[in-house]
């Protein structure tokens, strides 16, 4: 419904003193009429004017003294040559506030896909590079995703504005990965706002090698940052370069090979950098998490490898959250076969999914939720009914 066509109205309206007052002098037809005025106000953007009490009363086929009558009660105020109702300005100046803010929210989801209207979108997992921008900084961050790299980084999950610069497609985008990152390894770069990933990216002067290098056998878009404003939706199939001085990129089996020989623990970063793989301390909790997730899920034991790259991605408060709800997965999906595997689970975040209020009652219920979940619903509850409770005011509606 239209919000020009609606406002709220408490349903102990007529319990309020000064509507008792008005159905004690008026009868009902009185309460009937305080309400065509109220739905007038809000039509007429809050107000009525004096001279138009005739119109009105013509209009609702009563007197003009019995309209005068029910806007000189205490619901309504007489501003000049005006009648307006606090509790609907109130409720009108809310209702802007809560529009602009959808206005502002609304222009700031348009300017990232503006900004990025040249993405691509693909089945297939993707190599991507974004331009970041904020703070006073710029960078690079690299990545690999499964997902289109605008719903990767929606709801305000990096501190940054960003651009999509590179974009590649294809199966074996972690070994490209792998490479990029020695490729640009002497551009390391810290940004000062941490968030989720910050570790792959790289200072703005890496742009013009990292645009330069040639992925051989790959779907590729490339956007220098020059170009990122303009439309450029045709992937481009590279083929194998003949240029001398920039060789390119061939999926490196055979050196992966070699380095597992010599390098029984590979780094996906350089020697000369200063990041080295995370030590064996940082896979503390996930035989744990592990075994528990197939006990509870019922899903064959795969991929655990790409489960404990994410695991060692994930701080001890999100570890311990990812453990306890476990159950959500359970809850949520009866069928095993739509339950996420692990590594998607960790790797999507799936912790942070939400049972619909029916489950999650009959869950907490049968004590299948952990306490302190329960605990931290039931405070968003109480702060949900506070606010709303907040909005109620001493006038009749």
């Amino acid at each position: 419904m239209d919000m020009k066509e609606y406002f709220s109205h408490d349903y102990n309206a007529r319990n309020d003193f000064k509507m008792i007052e008005i159905r004690r002098a008026y009868g009902l037809e009185g309460i009937g009429l305080y309400w065509c005025l109220i739905e007038m106000m809000y039509e007429r953007g809050g107000f009525i004017k004096h001279k138009d009490i005739s119109s009105i009363a013509y209009e609702l086929h009563i007197t003009a003294d019995f309209v005068e009558n029910i806007l000189n009660t205490e619901s309504f105020v007489l501003n000049g040559d005006i009648f307006v109702c606090p509790s609907v300005n109130k409720r009108l100046k809310k209702r802007e506030e809560r529009s602009e803010k959808a206005k502002v929210s609304a222009e700031a989801r348009w300017a990232v896909q503006r900004r990025n209207k040249n993405e691509v979108k693909s089945d297939k997992p993707q190599l991507y590079a974004i331009m970041c921008e904020g703070n006073g900084e710029e960078f690079v961050k690299v990545g690999i995703t499964n997902q289109t790299v605008s719903r990767r980084y929606s709801s305000d999950k990096i501190p940054y504005e960003y651009k999509i610069i590179l974009q590649v497609f294809g199966n074996d985008v972690l070994s490209l990965e792998k490479m990029v990152a020695n490729k640009l390894s002497n551009y390391k770069y810290a940004p000062k706002l941490r968030f989720f990933g910050a570790g792959e990216c790289f200072s703005a002067q890496c742009v013009d090698e990292l645009l330069g290098i040639e992925f051989a056998d790959y779907q590729v878009e490339r956007n220098p940052p020059s170009q990122c404003g303009a439309i450029r939706r045709n992937a481009i199939k590279v083929k194998k370069s003949k240029e001398k001085n920039n060789p390119p990129i061939v999926p490196p089996k055979k050196e992966i090979q070699d380095q597992e020989k010599t390098q029984p623990n590979p780094s996906h970063l350089s020697e000369n950098s200063e990041k080295e793989k995370p030590p064996a301390k940082d896979l503390v909790g996930f035989e744990e998490f592990w075994d528990e997730y197939h006990e509870k899920t019922k899903k064959p034991k795969t991929n655990r490898a790409p489960a404990e790259k994410h695991w060692m991605k994930l701080d001890s408060s999100d570890r311990e959250q990812a453990r306890d709800r476990i159950i959500i997965q359970v809850l949520q999906n009866e069928d095993p076969n739509y339950r996420p595997k692990a590594r998607t689970y960790l790797a999507d975040r799936r912790w942070e999914d939400e049972l619909d209020e029916r489950k999650r009652k009959k869950a907490e219920a049968a004590g299948l939720i952990p306490k302190r979940e329960v605990k931290k619903h039931q405070v968003l509850e109480v702060q949900t009914s506070k606010s709303i409770d907040d909005e109620q005011d001493d006038l009749p509606f």
